[in-house]
C-alpha cells in the first residue's frame, strides 16, 4: 500500500469539497488505482487504508466547544425539523418551524405542510408574538429561504424578502458556518426534544389548526415544568424576565406572503404554481399581483383586492368562485348550463338553490342574480347567505328583496349604540350601518 497511500489521502482529502452523494467509495477508489495506477493490490488492503486515513482525517478536525452564555433579550436560534403526523387519518410528513430564546430557552413550534418562504415568515412572525417580543438577532443555518447565496467566511447575500422582514422587526441576522449545525446547537438539541417528546407517540389530529394548538400548549407545558440548565428558575419564570428585555413587536404585523406579478387569461384565470385561480371577469386579460399566504391567495389590482381564495397545494387544479362569473353569465345566460365554474365552484346551498330558480327565468332571471351577488361586495357572504335562504323561503327572490333582508340582518346584529330612535315614530329605529348601505347599493 506504501505507494499508492499518498494517493488515496488525496482523494479523500479532496472529497471533503464534494457533493455529499458524489464522494468516492473504497471500492471506487480500488478501481481508480487498478484502472489508472496499475494497482495490483487487494480491494481489502485498500478498504482497510481508506478507513485508516479517514480516522486520521476525523482526529485532526476534533475541536473543543465553548460554553455560551447570552444576555436576556440578546439572541433567538431558528431552524426547520420534520415529523410525522396522523393527520385527518392520514400518515402525513409537517415540517417544525422551531425558534428559541437562548437566554430563557423557551421554544416555539408550528407545524407547516411545507417550508415556503411565506411558512418561514409566519413562523417568525408568530414566533415573536408568542415571545412577547423581538430579540435582537436571530441565528440561522443558511436556509435558502433567508439565504440567496453564500459568500466568503461569515458573509451571506440575503433574500430581498428577508432583508424586508428583517427590517419589520429590526432584528439583526447572523448565518453559521457551512455544515456546523453545532453552531446552532440551542435550537438544533430542541428540535430532536420537540420530536421525542411532542411526537411520541405520534399525534392524531383532524386537522392542521388542530395540531398547531397541541403544539402551543406543549410549549407553554415545556416552559412551566422545566429548569434552565445551569440556574435554579423555571424557563418560565426566565421568560417572564426576557420579556423585558425584548425589542417591542411594531404597531402592524409583517405581511406574511409571497407576491409575484401575473396576467390573467382570457378565461379570467392567473396561474400560480400551475393552478388556476379565477378573478371577476371584467379583469380578463389584465397584469395583476398575487400575493401567497400559507393558507389564502388574494390577487390585487392597484390598491384593490379584487379576487381571495382558499391556497391549493396540488398540481393542475383550477379554484374558479362561481361569483367571478356572473356578470359574463348575464350577458351569455345560454351558457350557464354548462359553465364549468358553476358545477366546479363551491357555492354556498342557498347561492345555487337561487341560481337554479333564476336561471330557469331565463336571460332576465341570470341578469338579476348577477346583480343579487353584487350585494355581497357590501354586506359581505355570510349576511347574503342568510338573506338569500329567507328569500327562498318567502319566494321573494328578486334584488329589491333580497337588498331589505340583508339590511334587516345588518341591522338586527347591531350593538344597542349603533342605533338611534327616530322621531318619525316610537317604534322606529335609524342604523347606521343601514344606511351607509343603501347608499353603497346605490339607493
Amino acid at each position: 500500500m506504501g505507494p499508492v497511500e499518498h494517493i488515496i489521502e488525496t482523494w479523500v482529502k479532496a472529497d471533503q469539497d464534494q457533493p455529499r452523494k458524489q464522494r468516492h467509495t473504497a471500492r471506487r477508489i480500488y478501481q481508480r488505482l487498478k484502472e489508472e495506477y496499475g494497482f495490483r493490490g487487494s480491494e481489502g488492503s485498500v478498504r482497510r487504508a481508506v478507513r485508516l486515513i479517514k480516522q486520521r482525517f476525523a482526529e485532526s478536525e476534533k475541536t473543543a466547544c465553548i460554553p455560551l452564555e447570552f444576555a436576556l433579550g440578546e439572541a433567538a436560534q431558528c431552524d426547520w425539523g420534520e415529523a410525522w403526523v396522523m393527520l385527518a387519518g392520514h400518515l402525513t410528513k409537517v415540517y417544525l418551524f422551531c425558534m428559541r430564546l437562548c437566554a430563557s430557552r423557551v421554544i416555539f413550534v408550528r407545524a407547516y405542510l411545507y417550508p415556503r418562504q411565506e411558512a418561514f415568515f409566519e413562523g417568525h412572525r408568530l414566533a415573536f408574538e408568542f415571545f412577547g417580543g423581538v430579540p435582537k438577532r436571530v441565528i440561522y443555518d443558511n436556509l435558502k429561504t433567508a439565504v440567496k447565496k453564500v459568500l466568503e467566511g461569515t458573509r451571506r447575500e440575503e433574500q430581498e424578502a428577508f432583508v424586508a422582514l428583517r427590517s419589520h422587526y429590526v432584528f439583526a441576522a447572523d448565518f453559521t458556518n457551512v455544515r456546523r449545525a453545532n453552531e446552532n446547537g440551542r435550537v438544533e438539541n430542541g428540535v430532536g426534544f420537540v420530536r421525542r417528546n411532542f411526537f411520541v407517540p405520534v399525534p392524531e389530529c383532524g386537522s392542521l389548526d388542530e395540531l398547531n394548538a397541541h403544539l402551543l400548549r406543549a410549549c407553554l407545558k415545556y416552559a412551566q415544568e422545566n429548569k434552565v440548565p445551569g440556574l435554579d428558575v423555571t424557563v418560565a419564570s426566565l421568560w417572564e424576565e426576557e420579556k423585558r428585555a425584548l425589542l417591542p413587536l411594531p404597531s402592524r404585523p409583517f405581511a406574511c406572503c409571497r407576491t409575484v406579478h401575473v396576467k390573467s387569461d382570457r378565461y379570467a384565470r392567473v396561474c400560480f404554481e400551475t393552478n388556476h385561480y379565477s378573478v371577476p371577469t371584467a379583469y380578463a386579460g389584465f397584469l395583476l399581483v398575487l400575493h401567497a399566504y400559507v393558507d389564502r391567495v388574494e390577487v390585487w389590482r392597484g390598491s384593490e383586492m379584487i379576487a381571495r381564495h382558499a391556497r391549493s397545494y396540488g398540481r393542475g387544479e383550477e379554484i374558479l368562485d362561481p361569483c367571478h362569473y356572473l356578470p359574463e353569465l348575464a350577458r351569455k345566460p345560454r351558457a350557464w348550463a354548462n359553465a364549468r365554474p358553476l358545477k366546479r365552484g363551491r357555492l354556498p346551498a342557498a347561492y345555487a338553490e337561487a341560481l337554479e330558480r333564476l336561471a330557469a327565468r331565463g336571460s332576465e332571471g341570470v341578469k338579476e342574480l348577477a346583480r343579487i351577488m353584487q350585494l355581497e361586495k357590501f354586506f359581505g357572504r355570510k349576511v347574503l347567505t342568510g338573506a338569500l335562504e329567507e328569500a327562498l323561503r318567502r319566494d321573494m327572490l328578486t334584488l329589491a328583496a333580497v337588498r331589505e333582508l340583508a339590511a334587516g340582518l345588518v341591522r338586527g346584529s347591531e350593538p344597542a349604540s349603533a342605533k338611534a330612535p327616530s322621531p318619525a315614530g316610537p317604534g322606529l329605529a335609524v342604523s347606521v350601518a343601514h344606511f351607509n348601505a343603501l347608499l353603497k347599493a346605490g339607493r
